[in-house]
């Protein structure tokens, strides 16, 4: 359904991205994992399309990226990126609607809105400032966002959405409530792709992970089979190990 073959990408002569093939399927979240500056950003930026490939191509539902039109692409696949600005003095409610389609009725708006203030828990935040919000705060409704753009897009298509450390900025009680929130979004039609630095949380909810290092990927699989303790020493340079009770697994560092 999306496909990146072998896309590799380099800025000022320096290859950042090295012969990625990767396939995302609808109906699972794939978590990627790896050191700072591993290139997982970068490769985030390849697959939605901000970036151009040096070489390569990434393919959706069919077509190349490239031959979307961005309006077309918008209603199939939604991004969070890792810092959003806002100077203007939008409300949550005028910044969730940047999410809308411009035909949608006003009930139905309010609605839509309202169910997607309840799914992060921010019922009641809607008059409230942007600026005036917790940097947590501000990361739930920038979420709330792209899940609403998705939410109100093309029926029973393919759709993808796209993560870049949603949980950063939040207390464990809000990056549990997100995540559990993105897996029940799951659905035969959409699928998550989602970048996370704890590697417990990737061990918790992921149902495939890809680990990056220096701009390839050394592990592609489900969970059970990604995580392993030598893989995860060498590309972290520190020592770890992964705990097993029944199929939960816990890294731990030594």
């Amino acid at each position: 359904m999306f496909y990146a073959f072998d896309v590799s990408f380099s800025r000022r002569k320096r290859s950042v991205i090295s012969d990625i093939n990767l396939e995302l399927r609808t109906g699972e979240l794939t978590v990627v994992i790896g050191p700072n500056g591993a290139g997982k950003s970068t490769l985030l930026k390849l697959l939605t399309g901000d970036l151009k490939p040096t070489s390569g191509k990434v393919w959706f539902d069919g077509h190349s990226l490239q031959e979307w039109s961005v309006r077309d692409l918008a209603n199939r696949r939604a991004v969070l990126s890792q810092s959003t600005n806002l100077v203007f003095p939008f409300t949550v409610h005028e910044v969730i609607s940047l999410a809308l389609p411009e035909a949608i009725y006003a009930e139905d708006k309010l609605a839509v809105i309202q169910d997607i203030l309840n799914m992060f828990d921010l019922n009641g935040f809607e008059h409230r400032l942007f600026q005036e919000l917790s940097g947590g705060e501000q990361q739930r409704v920038h979420l709330a966002r792209v899940v609403c753009q998705l939410k109100c897009g093309e029926v029973n298509k393919p759709k993808l959405l796209f993560l870049d450390e949603p949980v950063s900025s939040l207390d464990i009680k809000h990056q549990i409530n997100v995540l559990t929130t993105v897996r029940n979004l799951l659905s035969p039609h959409l699928g998550a792709f989602v970048i996370l630095h704890d590697l417990n949380l990737a061990a918790a909810f992921a149902d495939r992970i890809i680990i990056i290092h220096e701009g390839c990927i050394v592990a592609n699989d489900t969970m059970a089979n990604a995580l392993k303790s030598d893989t995860l020493s060498e590309v972290f340079g520190i020592g770890m190990r992964v705990m097993r009770s029944g199929t939960k697994r816990r890294v731990v560092y030594n």
